[in-house]
């Protein structure tokens, strides 16, 4: 929720409906600080959890010492300091220019902010995502040595918790890597004369600045695809797993409307069938009930 609504007041407004938010010298470094955070932080919490379950399936006898509620407020708060320590960072990159009145990079660091950025890009959207696929495939060849020793009727949910894992793990990279490499080759792309910003019609006659902004436009369609990261792994748990389904049908009592309208039409299909249509000699039909 926190990463919507940073997305929408600092991203949305500024750059999609050009009613900028970050136009102030403290709010630039700032909002670009807050934003970040949650994007830092997102594989990394998956990345914890992921590491959880490897320890819960793989190995059982360490599940009470490592998978308390007590270690994993620990965990999430190393992490938060984690992301907030790796964010803060983007304070120093970025600078409020009054002349311009816009949120812009600095240009004194340009080299450091190149490398900055695709050596974190890397480690939180390339490496992370790799990490969590790496210990899923291990949690599903686990599962299945257990089901392989065990009764036939687990093979169905062996099946099905391998098909969600790998489809979380692959949607997970599929929508973490595109962002991050459209955000990392930003500062490769070169920017006009910051006198041409002060009209459109300068604007359209600079074609560095036209091809800047064609890479934003597209920049922002994949941006925008890929976060639904963080709202699509529901129906990816829905439609591959099968506890999860009934768990929420239970939940939104879906289950008991489909029973209650499977009831009705096989109580008027009973209705229908206690009667039919005789014939008697030929001079005839009536009604039996049978």
């Amino acid at each position: 929720m926190f990463q919507l609504i940073i997305h929408f007041v600092f991203v949305e407004l500024t750059y999609t409906w050009d009613i900028p938010t970050n136009n102030k010298p403290v709010l630039c470094e700032t909002l670009n600080v807050l934003s970040i955070i949650p994007q830092y932080l997102a594989p990394l919490l998956v990345l914890g959890f992921t590491v959880e379950r490897y320890i819960a399936v793989c190995h059982p006898f360490k599940k009470e010492t490592f998978c308390t509620v007590r270690r994993a407020i620990i965990v999430i708060a190393c992490l938060t300091a984690l992301s907030v320590g790796f964010a803060c960072v983007q304070a120093d990159l970025w600078t409020y220019y009054p002349i311009y009145k816009e949120c812009f990079s600095k240009d004194g660091n340009q080299k450091f902010q190149t490398i900055w950025t695709a050596s974190t890009e890397i480690m939180f959207f390339l490496v992370v995502p790799l990490c969590v696929l790496m210990f899923n495939i291990l949690v599903i060849r686990e599962i299945k040595r257990i089901t392989s020793h065990g009764p036939a009727v687990t093979a169905g949910g062996s099946q099905t918790s391998t098909v969600t894992l790998l489809s979380v793990s692959f949607y997970f990279i599929c929508t973490l890597l595109p962002a991050s490499v459209v955000y990392a080759i930003q500062n490769e792309m070169p920017n006009g004369k910051m006198e041409n910003l002060l009209s459109l019609e300068r604007i359209e006659s600079d074609p560095v600045w036209l091809s800047f902004f064609t890479y934003i436009a597209i920049r922002k369609v994949v941006e925008e695809i890929c976060l639904s990261n963080s709202a699509c792994y529901f129906f990816i748990y829905y439609i591959t797993g099968k506890y999860y389904r009934q768990q929420v049908n239970s939940f939104l009592r879906i289950d008991k409307c489909c029973r209650k309208f499977s009831d009705k039409d096989s109580t008027l299909s009973c209705e229908k069938t206690k009667y039919s249509l005789v014939s008697t000699n030929g001079n005839g039909m009536h009604a039996t009930q049978i």
